[in-house]
């Protein structure tokens, strides 16, 4: 475990911006949580706790990381996943337990201090934090602003078209009637979606979805785009109840985006469908998988999702890399931690510059004690701070390169030298 400083400390304490998740869900990725664990004495002085052990939980899913605070009170805990809500109990001998709730990470390195009292070196368990939480008013929470949708227009020249045959056999009048209205339900629902009337486009968007195209493959577009745009707007709904906190609410909705949207890629296929359509549909899976896995712990959406994105990597070799690393985030919010670390590999060998999972596997490898993993983590944020030394996880990158040559006597290879 890397050592740090109180100084080290207060420099950073600035980036550690516990705020909301932004609107249209979470930004994939990590976080670090680091801290300084004190004992307030009699006198009122605070002292450094040595050896105490910090419990950090997944307050939605109820996931379990451990670390200790060093001889510094310093503890650190890397590979944390870079959304939902967290709770932190320390304790520890000669102390009282302590905790901090409801942290909310929004860069990739988050500070929390923890003050504790002297006590009897008792334990607080994640059910007991709770009741004492739940004794709290919460705060009133901001609007939640809109988020911006996915448009999925339909082919209106290939429709014509159909409409067209239809009409020239005579005795489709029905046939034609049906798709008129399909096609009104439709656009219908795409105005209603672009105002962010939500309830309305899901009316129009479900009508042409129970349009039957089975009778004509060349209608089938209207059905599974109809399904397509169904899914976005549940995952809308389902992330602006995410970000205003309201779980229960979510869940539903981003199960329907995620059920719909495989619908829509099964009735899809390559001979009737352009490709940046289907990478559309797979962008919705990928969104809506990677939430129910945070948030929910959905483990049964895991392996369907990632067959389905393995085809998008087949689909499409320009995107190659960035449906690797999809896969390698869900499998790492499932707690597949050796899938995930492959998936982000396959993605680096599809793309080298791949910013996300440069970062992304790094911080997989910073949690083993090995050497060679530490050495290959040094590799990978050196790689990613020369591909993006803007991005808003640089300044962690670059800590955590300065501690592994601190701690560790580990510094970043030129290329050439690696294996």
């Amino acid at each position: 475990m890397f050592e740090n400083t109180f100084c080290k400390l207060t420099s950073l304490s600035l980036l550690a911006l516990l705020m909301p998740a932004a609107p249209q869900g979470p930004t994939p990725g990590f976080t670090r949580i680091e801290g300084a664990v004190y004992v307030r004495q009699a006198n009122g002085k605070r002292v450094h706790a040595r050896g105490a052990t910090v419990e950090i939980y997944r307050m939605d899913v109820k996931r379990r990381w451990e670390a200790r605070s060093d001889n510094t009170g310093i503890y650190v805990k890397h590979g944390l996943l870079r959304y939902g809500r967290y709770l932190i109990i320390v304790s520890g001998s000669g102390i009282r337990p302590a905790f901090v709730a409801n942290i909310e990470p929004s860069s990739d390195i988050t500070i929390v201090n923890i003050s504790a009292e002297p006590g009897d070196g008792s334990r607080l368990s994640f059910d007991e934090a709770l009741r004492l939480i739940s004794r709290e008013q919460p705060a009133a929470e901001p609007a939640t602003p809109r988020p911006v949708p996915a448009i999925i227009e339909l082919n209106q020249e290939k429709l014509s078209a159909a409409i067209g045959r239809l009409e020239a056999k005579g005795d489709q009048s029905a046939m034609v009637e049906a798709v008129a209205k399909a096609r009104s339900n439709y656009e219908m629902g795409i105005e209603s979606l672009k105002a962010g009337e939500y309830e309305a486009a899901l009316a129009g968007f479900e009508q042409a979805a129970a349009f039957d195209s089975s009778a004509d493959a060349e209608l089938a577009e209207l059905t599974f785009k109809a399904h397509a745009l169904v899914a976005e707007t549940r995952f809308l709904i389902g992330s602006m109840n995410l970000a205003a906190k309201n779980l229960d609410a979510a869940r539903p909705h981003l199960e329907q985006a995620f059920q719909r949207i495989t619908q829509a890629i099964h009735l899809a296929s390559p001979e009737n469908s352009a490709t940046d359509d289907l990478l559309m549909f797979y962008g919705i899976l990928g969104k809506s998988a990677r939430m129910l896995v945070a948030f929910f712990g959905a483990v049964k959406e895991v392996d369907p999702a990632v067959r389905l994105l393995e085809r998008a990597a087949a689909l499409d070799e320009q995107t190659r890399s960035r449906w690797l690393s999809i896969i390698g985030d869900i499998d790492n919010g499932a707690a597949r931690i050796s899938e995930a670390a492959m998936a982000y590999k396959r993605a680096l060998v599809a793309n080298p510059q791949n910013a996300d999972a440069l970062y992304n596997l790094s911080m997989i490898l910073l949690s083993s004690e090995a050497k060679d993993s530490l050495q290959q983590a040094a590799n990978l944020l050196s790689d990613f701070l020369s591909v993006a030394p803007d991005d808003e996880r640089a300044t962690g990158a670059r800590v955590a390169i300065e501690l592994l040559e601190r701690q560790h006597k580990i510094t970043p290879q030129a290329v050439a030298k690696r294996r």
